[in-house]
Order: C-alpha cells, then structure tokens, then sequence
C-alpha cells in the first residue's frame, strides 16, 4: 500500500514537472510572440512616422509652390491637387497603420492574459505539489507510528507466549504431582 502511494505520488510529480514544462514552454512561445509583435509595432510606429514626415514636407513644397506660381492659377491648382492626392494617400496609411496598431495592441492583451492564465495555474500545480509533498510526508510518519507499533505488539506476543510456555510447564509439573498424590491415597 505505501509502494502504491508513493508509486502515486511519484505519478503526480512527473505529472506536475511535465505540466510545468509544458506551462514554461507555452511561456516562452508567449514571450517570442510579444517580441516578434513589439518589433512589428515599433515598425509601424516608425512607418508612420516616415509617413508624416512626408506629409509635413508635401505641404511645404506645395506652399512653396503656391508663392512662387501665384500667378499661374492652372500651375498652382495642379500643385494642390497633386498635395491633396498625397494628402488621402497619406491618411489612408495613417488609418491602416491605427488599424494595424490597434489589432497588435489587441493580441499584446491577449498574449499578457494567456500569460497570466498560464501563471496561475503554475500556481496552482505548485501548491498541488506542496500539498502532495505533505501528504507524502504525513503517510511515511503513519507508516512509522504503525511499524512501532507492529514491534511493540509483537515483543507483546513473544512475551506471552513465554509465559505460556512457563505456565504450562508448571501446569505439567502440578498435574504431574496431582497424579502422583492420586497414586498415593489409592495405595493407602
């Protein structure tokens, strides 16, 4: 019964160190997402900013453009389209890159949950093991207490049998006289 017990207990802890692998493996497959998804993000944020920088110099040439060819209405309606075109280009990018920034903030949070999912139940297998640990603990003081007393009972059992063995002789002996006196007061 203790071999099955600790058999079971040996059971729990591969259990609990093959769950804590697979809770660190998924951990650091989390952290490799977070990373490869900051990288991503700091991409787009530096994209945008190229992006806006491009924007800033587009409408200063096109300022410039417009003083130097006030007079030239065809030359300088031309320029602003070419600025405004830019300019929707422009925000379209803006708006795909808020969209892509807002889908990567979207899986850093769930990354962080499941991260935090998966360090509660580390948690929780560890207190599993703690508590294992104490029952494991607990059945060897019980065998102990019943192996003493298994000793005591036993050393019992050895000194009643020689007791038995000391009465019974002196039972032989008492019998042994009782016929004897029996012997005796038939022959008077």
């Amino acid at each position: 019964a203790l071999e099955q017990e600790e058999n079971k207990v040996l059971r729990a802890q591969l259990e609990l160190n093959q769950v804590r692998q697979e809770i660190e493996r998924r951990l650091a497959e989390k952290d490799e997402e977070f990373t490869a998804t900051r990288k991503n993000m700091n991409k787009a944020v530096e994209s945008m900013q190229a992006a806006i920088e491009m924007e800033s110099k587009g409408k200063a040439e096109a300022t410039r453009m417009k003083k130097k060819l006030e007079t030239d209405v065809l030359d300088l309606e031309t320029s602003l389209e070419h600025a405004n075109a830019a300019n929707a280009e422009t925000q379209k990018k803006i708006k795909h890159y808020q969209l892509n920034l807002r889908e990567t903030q979207a899986r850093l949070e769930e990354a962080q949950r499941a991260k935090e999912i998966a360090h509660d139940h580390l948690i929780v297998a560890d207190r599993k093991a703690h508590a294992n640990q104490n029952a494991l603990e607990e059945a060897r003081t019980l065998l102990e207490q019943s192996d003493r007393a298994r000793r005591m009972v036993e050393q019992d059992l050895a000194d009643t049998n020689e007791t038995l063995g000391d009465q019974t002789c002196t039972n032989q002996a008492i019998q042994g006289g009782k016929l004897k006196l029996e012997n005796e007061m038939q022959t008077l």
